[in-house]
């Protein structure tokens, strides 16, 4: 071989190697390694993936101890690409985008590093809002891993002090499970099954039974009934939750299998999500028997409607075909992120159709396809729905209660039928005085409260905007927000005792501004409405000896609040 020969032989093997070897990273993609977030043994109180009402859980909650104000770390190096902080939500919120194509996201934020609370404040005061949400330069905020770039709290919509952290892929923003990528946590406690519900539904008989859990040989479970008897086109569905060691919170697990006759049909895992498909976790979801029971059922069988990406395997739609006399074994199994499994066997016996429960009597109600735009007229009330609302055809219902209280109240089908997007609905305005109308909302009433929806005017008619089916009144809401000041008036304040709070709370359509005013010049105050509480800490504009405090709230529809508190600073 000529010399020239050898070194075209050469380039052509080092290509192929290279190309092999991309080959292999492509197949085998290596994770990036992570720091842990916190400098303490990792204890979660919620997991990856965990059913939540109306969204799949983005992130990991760490516990704090019941304790704020714990150092969070760098994981990676990395920029701060965006600062969000808001009233409810992730409250005080960090996102660090890195160079591996990840971005970590830190939530339930009490503060950040000097650097950074002195940019923030900075930027609330040009806003005039304690509510900002910033994206940053590269060259902005550069951190390198083991950085101390904030602390822990409990701010937002948190149920008590912990760190919500979560991973996502930076370009496409779907968020990942940050247990996949080396973040440790104490885990050797096997899922836990509580039971199966069974499903069928054809023209002539319906089956909708749960079975539950009897007994368990070590992760073993046995159902109260070896043998369920069924017929036609079935499909099921499992109540299970995991748990970790040294904490008594019931989290997500990281897959679901079903097995006919050893073969598998269907496969979830809980990897990672977007964001725009997190809702159908209500389809994913016995979505009535929640309403109903507060169990979660995780269904096999999906809807038309359902465009979860989640499903990693799939047979006939999670649906299984049982023939009469036909026995199959069926067996689920659940495991959770660190590969801990537990299973559930069972037979089904296809029957005679004479067995079963006949189909439920028809309601007087409307059919509705899932995969249509439906306009819906009754006298001056008027209901609007886009295509693919639905998971699948519904059956749709509406009738007014006139005998009532607190005046209409509005049946909106039943509230156990989940709607994937918003709708709206409207009344016409004829017999609300042109003075009020402006002051209308609508509330959804549930469990015998009210909550407020978003309410409009258009072409003279009242229209609500939500995504909940159940029963709804129209109210004036003419009743001013009220200010309640914690600190006594005529009080004297230090360095110690250096701020302010009251609760400020709305009866009707809600919170929509507050503002604070020392000595007539506009001051940074925080707001915290789970708990309805407005705080101003002292800053450089308070004076020594007197000092005037006013307190200005407003709700959605308009009407005002003010209060005054004098106060004297040592």
């Amino acid at each position: 071989m000529n010399s020239l020969s050898y070194i075209k032989s050469v380039i052509v093997i080092s290509v192929l190697v290279i190309f092999s070897n991309q080959l292999v990273l492509g197949q085998n993609k290596i994770k990036p390694a992570f720091r842990s977030p916190v400098d303490f043994p990792i204890r979660l109180s919620g997991t990856f993936a965990e059913l939540r009402s109306g969204h799949f859980h983005s992130g990991i909650d760490i516990k704090t101890y019941e304790q704020i104000g714990k150092k969070v770390y760098a994981i990676a190096d990395g920029y701060i690409s965006r600062i969000n902080i808001s009233s409810g939500g992730y409250g005080k919120a960090l996102y660090v985008t890195h160079r591996n194509g990840y971005t970590s996201v830190f939530a339930h934020l009490s503060s950040y590093n000097r650097t950074l609370n002195n940019f923030i404040i900075e930027q609330q005061r040009k806003n005039k809002s304690y509510e900002i949400d910033i994206s940053l330069e590269k060259d902005k905020f550069f951190y390198k891993k083991g950085d101390i770039i904030a602390y822990t709290g409990n701010t937002g919509h948190s149920m008590g002090p912990h760190l919500h952290f979560e991973l996502r892929e930076t370009l496409s923003q779907k968020p990942v499970n940050p247990l996949d990528f080396g973040i440790k946590v104490k885990d050797n406690i096997s899922p836990i099954i509580y039971g199966v519900k069974v499903y069928s539904d054809t023209e002539m008989y319906y089956l909708n039974e749960i079975i539950d859990v009897k007994n368990r040989t070590n992760s073993n479970y046995h159902l109260e009934k070896d043998t369920i008897d069924v017929f036609g086109d079935v499909s099921f569905g499992i109540q299970t939750i995991d748990m970790l060691d040294d904490t008594p919170n019931h989290d997500g697990v990281y897959s679901v299998k079903l097995f006919v006759e050893d073969t598998l049909y269907f496969k979830w895992e809980a990897k990672k999500f977007s964001f725009t498909e997190t809702r159908y976790i209500n389809s994913f979801v016995d979505y009535s028997e929640h309403e109903m029971s507060k169990r979660r059922f995780m269904k096999t069988k999906i809807e038309p409607n359902n465009n979860l990406g989640m499903y990693s395997y799939l047979k006939n739609n999670g649906v299984i075909v049982i023939k009469n006399n036909e026995l199959l074994n069926i067996r689920y199994e659940v495991t959770d992120v660190f590969n801990n499994s537990s299973e559930c066997n069972f037979v089904v016996r296809g029957g005679n159709v004479n067995k079963f429960n006949l189909k439920k009597e028809k309601i007087s109600c409307i059919p509705l396809t899932w995969d249509d735009a439906h306009s819906l007229v009754f006298d001056d009330f008027e209901i609007n729905f886009l295509k693919k609302s639905f998971y699948d055809d519904i059956n749709f219902s509406y009738f007014v209660d006139n005998n009532n209280e607190i005046g209409e109240v509005y049946h909106i089908a039943k509230s156990d039928i989940p709607v994937q997007r918003y709708f709206n609905f409207s009344i016409l305005q004829n017999d609300i005085p042109d003075s009020l109308v402006k002051k209308a909302v609508w509330m959804e009433i549930y469990e015998k409260k009210y909550f407020p929806v978003k309410t409009t005017l258009m072409d003279k008619r009242i229209v609500a905007k939500t995504r909940s089916f159940g029963d709804y009144v129209l109210m004036i809401d003419t009743i001013a927000p009220k200010i309640e000041i914690l600190n006594p008036q005529k009080i004297y304040l230090n360095k110690k005792n250096n701020k302010i709070s009251c609760i400020i709370s709305d009866s009707l359509s809600g919170i929509k501004s507050y503002s604070c005013y020392l000595n007539n010049k506009w001051v940074l105050s925080a707001y915290d409405d789970k708990n309805d509480m407005l705080t101003y800490e002292f800053d450089e504009f308070v004076n020594k000896g007197d000092n005037t405090l006013i307190i200005q709230v407003v709700d959605e529809k308009a009407n005002y609040t003010e209060k005054e508190l004098f106060f004297q600073y040592k």
